[in-house]
């Protein structure tokens, strides 16, 4: 870090072109050259950023032929795995059984591929009954670790596709002894952690919903970003937010029911249909976002 941005020059990320001010490793001032927007950003995220829209960029700019090569699964762990695109029968009202959420097909090949970008060692699994696909630990694939876990996700439904990170943490669990408890106490411990997170949040790359499973609809928390700062909307209520608000509610979340926490985005149907096997990309550069997440729940 620290030699990819030069000040002065653009760049750009999902929301647009944008000028750095001034690097100063491990931020980055940035001025957005639409709106003349002044922000402080994590470089390193802003970095990844950049590479995975250049790489976006020259796949759509190659050959058909080249194209479908580097679209190929870059593990030899799962030769058969590929992904195509979803089809419009993915988004239907239906207990699972559908392709995409196979070994060798969508959850295959998310799981080979964050394998390759980070460095650990994912793979996939399809619970039954349900339109998802999680991916995470091989030693922690499967239902009888859902109570308490941490795992990347794809879900599909009639509302669009929702991809992202989900922590669970059972009822009645000892203190600092669930994935919750480890990831908070990192969000409260790195501050680097945590601005990772509100930079996520207020840059629109994702939003956090929490709740726990006696709550209704009306009671889950949904924590989003804009330009002046976060909000949050609880049912009827709502406002702004901070990070270290947040951090502290999250924290005296009841013990004796279980909870769960989502940071996640998400597609329309069509976006989601229009953008092929290009999906994938867009799923993978958010989980490679959300990875210091995922290793703070898993220690």
């Amino acid at each position: 870090m620290g030699d990819y941005f030069k000040a002065g020059e653009r760049y750009a990320n999902r929301l647009g072109e944008y000028e750095v001010i001034e690097v100063k490793t491990p931020t980055l001032t940035i001025r957005y050259c639409e709106t003349n927007r002044l922000q402080e950003v994590e470089e390193e995220l802003q970095e990844r950023i950049v590479r995975n829209l250049k790489r976006e960029t020259d796949l759509a700019n190659r050959p058909p032929e080249v194209k479908r090569a580097a679209e190929r699964p870059r593990t030899a762990r799962r030769k058969r795995a590929k992904f195509e695109g979803f089809a419009p029968e993915d988004f239907l009202e239906k207990a699972g059984g559908t392709g995409w959420r196979a070994k060798t097909g969508l959850g295959g090949f998310i799981a080979d591929e964050l394998a390759v970008r980070t460095g650990d060692d994912f793979d996939s699994w399809a619970p039954s009954r349900q339109q998802a696909v999680y991916i995470t630990s091989p030693d922690l694939c499967g239902v009888e670790h859902v109570a308490d876990s941490a795992e990347f996700f794809v879900s599909a439904s009639l509302a669009g596709l929702n991809f992202g990170l989900h922590v669970r943490r059972p009822a009645d669990t000892g203190e600092g002894m669930s994935a919750w408890d480890r990831l908070l106490g990192a969000l409260s411990d790195d501050e680097s952690l945590a601005a990772t997170l509100n930079d996520a949040l207020v840059n629109g790359l994702a939003e956090l919903t929490w709740f726990g499973e006696t709550w209704g609809s009306a009671e889950r928390e949904t924590v989003r970003g804009d330009d002046e700062g976060l909000t949050f909307d609880r049912g009827n209520a709502g406002g702004m937010d901070s990070i270290e608000s947040l951090i502290e509610r999250l924290q005296d979340a009841p013990q004796d029911q279980a909870m769960t926490l989502t940071i996640e985005s998400a597609l329309s149907t069509a976006d989601a249909l229009a953008a092929g096997a290009g999906v994938a990309d867009t799923i993978l550069e958010l989980m490679g976002n959300l990875i210091g997440f995922y290793h703070a729940c898993t220690g």
